[in-house]
């Protein structure tokens, strides 16, 4: 609630907006930055801001997309499916 009410404060919602983020977006980004514990501490806000930092590019997605897919592999064969994407 607290890190939603921030975008509603004039200067703290401009400052948002400056880096890109829109109040319809607070969820997602409270998701991304919270490490679990229902809070986000200092250290943890400004290193998940720095992450974000920047436009993703093609290689940037397609590292991920590899990962996604040894991931997967993994797990089928962890499940015994066997199965490879």
């Amino acid at each position: 609630e607290e890190f939603q009410e921030s975008f509603q404060n004039p200067d703290v919602g401009k400052m948002w907006r400056l880096l890109d983020f829109q109040p319809d977006e607070c969820k997602e980004l409270f998701r991304l930055l919270d490490d679990g514990d229902g809070e986000i501490e200092t250290g943890e806000f400004f290193e998940g801001l720095g992450k974000m930092k920047g436009p993703a590019q093609a290689k940037d997605i397609f590292r991920l997309q590899k990962g996604l897919d040894k991931l997967q592999q993994r797990v089928d064969e962890a499940m015994g499916h066997g199965c490879s994407r």
